[in-house]
């Protein structure tokens, strides 16, 4: 029971950060995407000369004759009737006078936006990018938080927050040595070498790992030395140590 408890309360913890790089190629994807919804959306209402729900929009995006579906919903808009005549054969004698051509063009371009996404491998519904406030479509602070968290690693189990927690703190001591200009991260990864001239390694400890006895004696330290730090070496007579 104790064991299930703790993995009950076991919440994974970002390693790092996420790859911002990725992360923004990704909502720069989406935004083309949420602007090619939005434009097509607005051709498909000025052609239908109707405004849309988002549910009855999002049945059009999934149709894949999107004329065919523009004419059908024209004629049931609009209540058009030729007697004898069904709808599919209205259509196919071109009966009606549609000018569909902007709204078509504009769902090419949303096609094209849409394969970006899906070549891209990251998910997010369309409908949760729906604004009701703006009436459009538009990234959010969900959508935001969602990319981030896609292109981050999270920890497993709690042995590996323990550890994630301890280089956290490293990094945290690190940064302080960094604001000292003790440590100059502008030099890259080899300037972590520098950490070896302040530390000792005793094996014989239970603690291993010590700092330097000579430690404000290295040169980037030295500005905080001060006088009487260096071992003194008195000259002194037979006589006078056994006084």
């Amino acid at each position: 029971m104790k064991s299930e408890n703790i993995k009950n309360d076991f919440a994974p913890k970002r390693i790092g950060e996420e790859d911002a790089r990725r992360s923004l190629e990704t909502q720069s994807i989406y935004e083309h995407f949420t602007e090619a919804a939005n434009k097509l959306k607005t051709c498909l209402e000025t052609c239908l000369k109707k405004v849309f729900e988002l549910d009855e929009y999002l049945s059009f995006l999934k149709n894949e004759n999107p004329q065919k579906w523009i004419y059908e919903k024209f004629i049931e808009i609009h209540e058009i009737k030729f007697p004898g005549l069904s709808t599919e054969k209205i259509i196919e004698l071109r009966l009606l006078d549609i000018e569909a051509d902007e709204a078509l063009a504009a769902y090419e371009i949303f096609q094209s936006a849409l394969t970006r996404v899906q070549t891209n491998n990251f998910f997010y519904p369309l409908r949760k990018l729906w604004s009701e406030e703006e009436n459009h479509f538009e990234q959010n602070g969900d959508f935001w938080e969602t990319c981030d968290n896609h292109y981050s690693r999270f920890t497993h189990t709690p042995e590996q927050n323990k550890i994630l927690g301890i280089f956290e703190n490293i990094c945290e001591q690190l940064n302080e040595l960094a604001e000292l200009n003790i440590l100059r991260p502008q030099h890259g990864q080899m300037e972590l070498n520098a950490l070896a001239d302040y530390i000792e390694i005793a094996k014989a400890r239970s603690a291993p790992f010590i700092v330097d006895r000579y430690l404000f004696s290295q040169h980037r330290l030295s500005p905080y030395k001060t006088k009487g730090e260096t071992l003194k070496t008195n000259i002194f007579t037979a006589a006078e140590l056994f006084h």
